[in-house]
């Protein structure tokens, strides 16, 4: 929710809007707005936007601590990979083209992976 009766979506919820008030019929107008990758609200621009509201500062700096953290083989696999699980539960897992430039999450979920195996292994 960006504001009350206002959300955002990284996604196009044509489809399942109409369907959901049809089958529904629920009545008034629901108004959907798109805005481009380039695009912008107010004097906000779009990665602003999804910085903001999505907590992509907060959500970085956990995967940049479970990156320092579990690179180190002397680090807990088992730990690693709830640690993982725990900041992906909070991942809005946004469009790989929405998210800032270097984004952490890819090179944290080859870490998991890699944790995966090490537990794995007898």
């Amino acid at each position: 929710m960006l504001q009350d009766s206002l959300w955002i979506n990284p996604f196009n919820p044509t489809k399942l809007i109409d369907t959901f008030l049809s089958e529904r019929n629920i009545p008034g107008t629901v108004l959907i707005s798109k805005i481009g990758k380039d695009g912008a609200i107010g004097n906000e621009t779009l990665p602003d936007l999804l910085e903001r509201v999505y907590h992509l500062d907060h959500l970085r700096e956990r995967y940049d601590d479970f990156i320092e953290t579990y690179s180190k083989h002397t680090a807990s696999p088992f730990a690693g990979i709830q640690e993982y699980l725990s900041i992906l539960a909070d991942d809005p897992q946004l469009p790989f083209p929405l998210l800032p430039k270097d984004f952490p999450d890819r090179k944290a979920h080859e870490l998991y992976t890699s944790l995966q195996s090490r537990l794995a292994k007898p």
